[in-house]
Protein backbone atom coordinates (compact mmCIF):
# COMPACT_ATOMS: atom_id res chain seq x y z
CA UNK A 1 0.00 0.00 0.00
CA UNK A 2 1.32 3.46 -0.90
CA UNK A 3 1.24 6.45 1.43
CA UNK A 4 -0.32 9.63 -0.01
CA UNK A 5 -1.33 13.18 0.88
CA UNK A 6 -4.68 14.63 -0.16
CA UNK A 7 -5.49 18.35 -0.26
CA UNK A 8 -8.90 19.83 -1.08
CA UNK A 9 -9.40 23.15 -2.89
CA UNK A 10 -12.48 24.03 -0.84
CA UNK A 11 -10.46 24.44 2.36
CA UNK A 12 -6.65 24.75 2.58
CA UNK A 13 -6.83 23.22 6.07
CA UNK A 14 -8.68 20.15 4.74
CA UNK A 15 -5.70 17.87 4.34
CA UNK A 16 -5.12 14.17 4.67
CA UNK A 17 -1.48 13.74 5.65
CA UNK A 18 -1.64 10.04 6.42
CA UNK A 19 -3.51 8.63 3.47
CA UNK A 20 -3.29 5.06 2.24
CA UNK A 21 -3.71 4.20 -1.43
CA UNK A 22 -5.16 0.71 -1.88
CA UNK A 23 -3.53 -0.56 -5.07
CA UNK A 24 -3.92 -4.33 -5.25
CA UNK A 25 -7.15 -6.27 -5.51
CA UNK A 26 -6.60 -7.62 -1.98
CA UNK A 27 -5.97 -4.16 -0.51
CA UNK A 28 -9.08 -2.84 -2.21
CA UNK A 29 -11.21 -5.72 -0.95
CA UNK A 30 -10.06 -5.36 2.68
CA UNK A 31 -10.11 -1.53 2.63
CA UNK A 32 -10.72 -0.25 6.15
CA UNK A 33 -12.19 -3.49 7.55
CA UNK A 34 -9.22 -4.06 9.89
CA UNK A 35 -9.36 -0.51 11.27
CA UNK A 36 -11.21 0.46 14.44
CA UNK A 37 -11.41 4.10 13.35
CA UNK A 38 -9.47 6.89 11.67
CA UNK A 39 -7.69 9.99 12.93
CA UNK A 40 -8.83 13.27 11.38
CA UNK A 41 -5.80 13.34 9.05
CA UNK A 42 -6.19 9.71 7.90
CA UNK A 43 -8.04 8.34 4.88
CA UNK A 44 -7.95 5.59 2.28
CA UNK A 45 -8.04 6.14 -1.49
CA UNK A 46 -9.48 3.32 -3.57
CA UNK A 47 -9.04 3.67 -7.32
CA UNK A 48 -11.48 2.37 -9.91
CA UNK A 49 -14.38 2.56 -7.48
CA UNK A 50 -17.92 3.77 -8.12
CA UNK A 51 -19.64 2.27 -5.06
CA UNK A 52 -18.64 1.22 -1.53
CA UNK A 53 -20.15 -0.75 1.31
CA UNK A 54 -19.63 -0.67 5.05
CA UNK A 55 -20.53 -4.31 5.72
CA UNK A 56 -18.45 -5.63 8.65
CA UNK A 57 -17.07 -2.11 9.34
CA UNK A 58 -16.54 -1.16 12.98
CA UNK A 59 -17.12 2.57 12.50
CA UNK A 60 -19.07 4.98 10.26
CA UNK A 61 -17.27 6.81 7.45
CA UNK A 62 -17.57 9.42 4.72
CA UNK A 63 -17.11 8.31 1.13
CA UNK A 64 -15.93 11.16 -1.11
CA UNK A 65 -16.21 10.08 -4.76
CA UNK A 66 -13.91 11.85 -7.25
CA UNK A 67 -13.61 11.72 -11.04
CA UNK A 68 -10.37 11.27 -13.02
CA UNK A 69 -9.60 14.99 -12.67
CA UNK A 70 -10.02 14.95 -8.88
CA UNK A 71 -13.39 16.75 -8.94
CA UNK A 72 -15.76 15.64 -6.16
CA UNK A 73 -18.81 14.05 -7.82
CA UNK A 74 -20.47 12.53 -4.76
CA UNK A 75 -20.31 12.50 -0.97
CA UNK A 76 -22.02 10.03 1.34
CA UNK A 77 -21.84 9.59 5.11
CA UNK A 78 -22.34 5.90 5.80
CA UNK A 79 -22.89 4.01 9.03
CA UNK A 80 -21.83 0.33 9.28
CA UNK A 81 -23.84 -2.18 7.24
CA UNK A 82 -24.78 0.28 4.47
CA UNK A 83 -24.30 0.37 0.70
CA UNK A 84 -23.61 3.63 -1.12
CA UNK A 85 -25.26 4.73 -4.33
CA UNK A 86 -23.43 4.02 -7.56
CA UNK A 87 -21.59 7.18 -8.63
CA UNK A 88 -21.22 6.60 -12.35
CA UNK A 89 -18.86 9.56 -12.94
CA UNK A 90 -16.50 8.50 -10.13
CA UNK A 91 -13.06 7.10 -10.82
CA UNK A 92 -12.00 6.74 -7.15
CA UNK A 93 -13.27 7.11 -3.62
CA UNK A 94 -11.64 8.69 -0.58
CA UNK A 95 -12.81 7.12 2.68
CA UNK A 96 -12.54 9.42 5.71
CA UNK A 97 -13.99 9.88 9.19
CA UNK A 98 -17.76 10.19 9.44
CA UNK A 99 -18.75 13.84 8.96
CA UNK A 100 -15.26 14.86 7.77
CA UNK A 101 -16.45 16.31 4.45
CA UNK A 102 -19.10 18.48 6.11
CA UNK A 103 -16.75 19.68 8.88
CA UNK A 104 -14.19 20.75 6.28
CA UNK A 105 -16.60 22.33 3.78
CA UNK A 106 -16.04 19.73 1.05
CA UNK A 107 -18.86 19.77 -1.50
CA UNK A 108 -19.69 18.52 -4.99
CA UNK A 109 -17.38 20.38 -7.37
CA UNK A 110 -14.48 20.71 -4.88
CA UNK A 111 -11.14 19.45 -6.15
CA UNK A 112 -8.98 16.83 -4.45
CA UNK A 113 -5.25 16.82 -5.21
CA UNK A 114 -3.57 13.50 -4.45
CA UNK A 115 0.22 13.42 -4.16
CA UNK A 116 2.56 10.59 -3.12
CA UNK A 117 4.57 10.97 0.09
Amino acid sequence: MKTINIRFSANPKAQITRGLHALTHGERMVGLLKHLGLADDEAMLIAECKQVHTFFMKFPMDAIFIDKGGIVVGIESLKPWRLSKIHWRAASVIETNYGWAKRHGIAIGSTAEVTPC
